[in-house]
């Protein structure tokens, strides 16, 4: 039986759902069962990451002719030598495990396993749907059943027995662009330079999301789910209103974005404003001339020829060309990291005017995160270190009797 992860459309709200199927495309009914459990607290493309590991735990469970639900409800639960070679197998990622299961030397091909990190992500998935199987194990069962009384120790042991098999990694901090990347970035991706790498048909749009997401610091999902309606282009303070995603039911993605934020207005400059108005009534309307009537309402397209709001992987291959196309300007380009790039200017630029408190209020205001986030810790990594190390020089030339260095230094490119 061959197991994958299918995405359904629901009809009447447009939400996604997502379950695992076997070969047949039928439901596989327990661990589909767990994901639409999950459903209330995570978001879809979380909840399709976690279907993908628990796939690869039953093609495990398959291959080495077990059932793992079976054993779950007998108490039997995976020994030592068991456990060991599924963490063998959830080191592989999805395409090399693939390739194994369809070869006949099985030889593991070079870069076939995933990171640390990854590695724990899927051990956590297995353990959550360990624990949930143990769980629905006990329905219907008294409670002096001696199952009852062995389960709970079982999975625990098998639990603590996957951690300590966890590859202990960590993750580099992510740091925001430096003030250098920053205008090249906005120059190379300007309509009609000589160096922007994308054709011309998509020039003003490409540039219109890079400084969008620089400038007004929202999350490429957010972007994504801006509709016209919720631009407010007009008078003295325009404004783009971001907030949940609310017509899946007219979205075509499969995968369509979700707003993890608080609704929030973001007031913009008047020149960014007639920026919007110029694509929204020229790029974008002509791209969707033919059809722009029935077009869900989304501002930014892809380039088919029956223009689509443009997903998440059409951004990101925006940034991969931009990496390639310029290694050394642009090595570590990433849509999230443009948000780290915007929390590092807003520290730089405006902290040292008010408190400490008062500033958190309104970096939280304007990322959309809760009145309690801390957050804002995790955003400003550079803004941070060339602060501490201003104040190493300031305090080293105060020790020695010099001058303090003049802040504008702050301005230079340092690499961390």
């Amino acid at each position: 039986m061959s197991y994958n992860t299918q995405i359904i459309k629901l009809e009447d709200s447009g939400e996604r759902v997502t379950i695992i199927v076997d070969s047949g495309g039928m439901p596989v009914d327990l661990p589909s069962r767990y994901l639409l459990q999950k459903r209330d607290n995570r978001s879809a493309k979380t909840l399709s990451n976690l279907a993908t590991n628990i796939c690869q735990l039953y093609r495990w469970s398959e291959d080495n002719g077990h059932d793992i639900e079976a054993r779950i409800k007998s108490g039997e639960v995976l020994g030592i030598t068991e456990i060991d070679s599924l963490i063998r197998y959830l080191r592989l990622n999805r395409r090399q495990a693939s390739l194994i299961e369809n070869s006949k030397n099985n030889v593991v091909p070079m870069g076939a396993y995933v990171s640390g990190a990854m590695l724990t992500q899927k051990i956590d998935a297995v353990k959550g749907y360990l624990e949930w199987l143990g769980r629905v194990a006990l329905e219907g069962r008294l409670i002096t059943d001696p199952y009852c009384q062995v389960i709970a120790p079982a999975i625990k042991d098998l639990n603590d027995q996957l951690d300590i098999r966890k590859t202990p990694s960590k993750s580099a901090p992510r740091y925001g662009l430096t003030m250098g990347e920053q205008r090249f970035l906005l120059e190379v991706t300007a309509p009609g330079h000589e160096k922007n790498p994308f054709q011309k048909r998509v020039q003003v749009r490409n540039h219109l999301m890079i400084k969008t997401l620089l400038m007004c610091g929202v999350r490429l999902g957010e972007l994504l789910a801006l509709q016209i309606p919720n631009c407010h282009l007009t008078g003295d303070n325009p404004y783009l209103y971001f907030t949940h995603n609310l017509t899946k039911d007219l979205d075509p993605r499969t995968m369509p974005p979700d707003v993890k934020t608080l609704s929030r207005r973001i007031y913009i400059t008047k020149e960014l404003a007639a920026e919007f108005d110029s694509y929204i009534m020229n790029e974008r309307k002509f791209r969707g001339r033919r059809k722009i009537g029935k077009l869900a309402p989304y501002v930014f397209l892809n380039t088919q020829k029956e223009p689509q709001p443009l997903s998440e992987p059409g951004f990101y291959q925006v940034c991969v060309t931009l990496r390639e196309k310029f290694p050394e300007e642009l090595k570590a380009l990433h849509p999230h990291r443009l948000r780290h790039t915007f929390n590092d200017n807003l520290v730089e630029m405006f902290s040292g005017d008010m408190k400490d408190e008062e500033f958190k209020k309104i970096q939280r205001w304007m990322n959309g995160w809760s009145d309690t986030s801390e957050e804002g810790k995790t955003y400003t990594r550079r803004s941070t270190e060339m602060k501490g190390m201003w104040a190493l020089v300031k305090m080293q030339n105060t020790l020695m009797g010099g001058t303090c260095a003049d802040a504008e230094w702050l301005d230079e490119d340092i690499d961390f």
